[in-house]
């Protein structure tokens, strides 16, 4: 169901070139298969099988206009619920697009409830724009690594920092004493099975350069303990891991959680499979 607050693109803006040919109401043929749809209950038919999208109104707005409070660079969908954590940059200090919604200031995480379309403001100051994400066991999130502190005052290095967001409380920790093995400005994150989160790759200097150099080793941050248990080094990994790759393609790899698992230790080794731009596969046992 369409909830009240939402504003649908209307029917007859729906082309679609894979409809087969028919008639239209008025009698005439159609063969090109590009026909309006022109019968309400066709048309909802079609929104129910093809999806649709909505624009949703904030009513907190003073125009009505739709608002999540931020530039939606990372976006996680919390679980069991219609909201949705987000986080991006911090915005300039001059120009147009200085100026931030309603309530934000300089704060660069809200969450997003699509069923009522307004926000809330979630501060956290270690700055978030580019760091890692995945949703835990429990559903609170992980978000490690970062960018530096630039642009305000009271924003300050978020690139070697693990943070964790509980919805229960809406609020963010930056964990205390937890710091990555070095920086990583686009950092990917994958679940392991035990509640651990591997850590991997993303830039290790200044992001402003176009290329960079990418942090060859491995995090890994265990949930329940609140730590970082396993660092793997370059040396541990050897000088052809994440460094024979061209530099500027190591933000954000893909990582693959592979089904294996040590018999000997069961529980306890994982095998990986990281995929860069240059299709280089590396596997690494935990």
């Amino acid at each position: 169901d369409m909830h009240s607050n939402s504003t649908v693109l209307d029917a007859a803006l729906l082309m679609d070139p894979h409809l087969p040919s028919r008639f239209s109401s008025s009698g005439s043929s159609s063969s090109n298969g590009r026909q309006l749809l022109e019968m309400q209950a066709e048309s909802w038919a079609m929104y129910q099988q093809q999806g649709r999208y909505a624009v949703i109104k904030n009513p907190s707005m003073a125009d009505g206009h739709s608002s999540t409070g931020q530039v939606a660079i990372h976006s996680v969908l919390l679980p069991y619920s219609y909201k949705i954590l987000l986080f991006g940059r911090n915005l300039p200090t001059s120009g147009p697009k200085s100026q931030p919604e309603p309530g934000v200031g300089g704060n660069v995480s809200t969450v997003y409830d699509v069923a009522t379309g307004t926000y809330v403001v979630t501060p956290n100051y270690e700055t978030l724009f580019c760091a890692g994400h995945t949703v835990m066991s429990d559903g609170n999130v992980v978000a490690a690594g970062g960018d530096m502190g630039y642009g305000y005052s009271w924003m300050r290095e978020g690139r070697d920092v693990v943070r964790i967001f509980y919805p229960s409380s809406m609020k963010w920790e930056t964990l205390p004493g937890v710091k990555l093995s070095e920086y990583r400005w686009y950092p990917t994150q994958v679940n392991l099975p035990d509640d651990r989160v591997i850590i991997v790759s993303g830039f290790l200097d200044d992001p402003a350069r176009q290329t960079g150099k990418p942090a060859p080793s491995i995090d890994v941050f265990d949930y329940k303990s609140k730590s970082i248990v396993v660092r793997k080094s370059r040396y541990d990994l050897g000088k052809s891991f994440f460094t024979n790759i061209t530099p500027g393609y190591q933000l954000y790899p893909a990582v693959f959680l592979m089904n294996w698992v040590d018999p000997a230790q069961p529980g306890k080794h994982f095998k990986l499979a990281t995929l860069a731009f240059e299709i280089v596969c590396y596997i690494c046992v935990l």
